[in-house]
């Protein structure tokens, strides 16, 4: 639909470097992130492409999860955009799908957390492992009669 929304001018995307092609959404799983110009005639076909994808579907958006973020734009423009759709104004740097997501680069600072629970899940994986490998050679021991 969005494609299509493209197609007629509703929304141009964003354009990705110096290439032809523009990105206007990525999708993970359920989530989905919409990308369009902060200018309010973009904003409005987007919004209204997720009012029809909605309604064709039966599905609901949750406005209140939902957010509105602006890249080199100023804070008062983006909150007159979300205003009429109910939705938070968000700032960077945030976390998406529990990873950080920032306009600068991204330090090893801002991906601890992540590193800290990944080590926390794996120390019970490693108890686990350890124990099989040294049960292992008394389960094959015990396949042989001793004599």
């Amino acid at each position: 639909m969005l494609h299509k929304a493209e197609a007629v001018g509703w929304v141009n995307g964003l354009q990705c470097g110096r290439s032809t092609s523009s990105l206007s959404y990525v999708q993970y799983a359920e989530d989905t992130t919409l990308l369009c110009r902060g200018v309010a005639q973009e904003v409005r076909g987007v919004m209204f492409v997720v009012k029809i994808f909605g309604w064709l579907l039966g599905l609901k958006v949750n406005w209140h999860k939902s957010a509105f973020f602006g890249i080199n734009l100023l804070e008062a423009p983006i909150s007159t955009l979300a205003a009429p759709y109910g939705c938070p104004v968000g700032s960077f740097p945030t976390r998406y799908l529990d990873l950080p997501l920032s306009i600068r680069p991204i330090s090893c600072s801002d991906l601890a957390p992540l590193v800290q629970r990944f080590e926390s899940r794996m120390e019970g994986w490693l108890t686990l492992l350890q124990a099989v490998l040294s049960s292992l050679p008394i389960f094959l021991l015990s396949l042989f009669k001793i004599p």
